[in-house]
């Protein structure tokens, strides 16, 4: 941040250029309408949303999800891997394909991010908005958004709406 930066003596105003983020806040609905529209019964529900690469590890969800067949999974993307994917996906993973995130987030009991490199993922704030738990691989910038056992800034924020 520019102000830290300055009082360590690094730099001056004409320096620095604040651009903002871009997060949405979602608005919060109702989680009955959400898992209805996707035709969820009682089943506790992952979800996971990223472009279907190599580097957010979308081969990774498929293997956590023939491990718990008692859960149901779901999977917001698309990408290169889309095919590979739908051949190897078990039953109790369901291929959204690209969705609109306000639409399936309050569907879901646990946000999950396997990726193996990250910038700052919207979609773990976006989650995080609706107050989704989230269960991430530590990389990137993860661990300034997700704290293990910490109700973060945006859950707060969100809450106070």
């Amino acid at each position: 941040f520019p102000s830290h930066d300055m009082a360590e003596g690094v730099g001056s105003p004409l320096q620095y250029i604040s651009i903002p983020g871009q997060v949405r806040f979602l608005e919060a609905g109702s989680r009955e309408k959400a898992r209805q529209r996707l035709n969820l019964r009682d089943e506790f529900t992952i979800l996971w949303s990223a472009r279907l690469v190599s580097v957010k590890n979308p081969k990774l969800l498929v293997e956590i999800a023939k491990l718990m067949p008692d859960c149901k999974f779901l999977m917001a993307g698309d990408g290169i891997e889309l095919d590979s994917i739908r051949s190897n996906a078990p039953t109790n993973l369901e291929i959204l394909g690209f969705v609109d995130m306000k639409e399936i987030l309050l569907a879901a009991d646990i946000f999950l991010s396997t990726s193996l490199n990250e910038g700052v993922p919207y979609s773990l704030m976006e989650a995080q908005s609706v107050g989704l738990p989230i269960i991430a691989v530590n990389c990137g910038a993860i661990s300034e958004l997700v704290i293990d056992g910490v109700m973060d800034i945006w859950l707060s924020h969100s809450l106070k709406k």
